[in-house]
């Protein structure tokens, strides 16, 4: 079962990530749509990086390594539209790349000017501390930087 408020360590920003205001309570944490997205340091002072209450949600995936680039500074989140209190369900969903420092949504574009989708990400580089690794064609992968 999901929980109302979900805390992960950030120990490279000695900060917390903090999901809270579900807008209903699904089997898991991936299937509940929070609807406050939050980075709080040691003092309790936090950043908003989303909060749409009344409205849509995002979750993330219960392997923190599927959230996280390796170097902590970047979230994939699961962003969820269409939110239905009633029937616990969400019309469509996509994925959002958030900058834990900037406090906002970034973009990941290749070398060769291609965007990281909802479409192509794979996942995180292993080599690369926050790379992005996308699909750029059939059976082809590149590398995807911040903008």
């Amino acid at each position: 079962m999901s929980i109302e408020k979900v805390t992960i360590e950030i120990p490279v920003l000695k900060a917390q990530l903090v999901l809270s205001n579900p807008a209903y309570l699904a089997d898991t944490v991936e299937e509940t749509p929070y609807q406050l997205l939050q980075v709080c340091n040691e003092q309790r002072h936090c950043q908003t990086l989303l909060d749409e209450r009344g409205g849509d949600g995002v979750s993330v995936a219960s392997d923190t390594s599927l959230n996280f680039s390796p170097d902590h500074l970047y979230l994939i989140v699961l962003r969820m539209v269409g939110v239905d209190v009633m029937t616990k369900k969400y019309k469509k969903h996509y994925y959002e790349v958030y900058g834990l420092v900037e406090g906002a949504i970034v973009g990941f574009q290749t070398k060769e000017g291609i965007n990281a989708t909802t479409d192509n990400i794979l996942q995180w580089s292993d080599q690369y501390p926050h790379a992005l690794e996308i699909s750029v064609g059939r059976k082809k992968q590149a590398l995807a930087y911040r903008k």
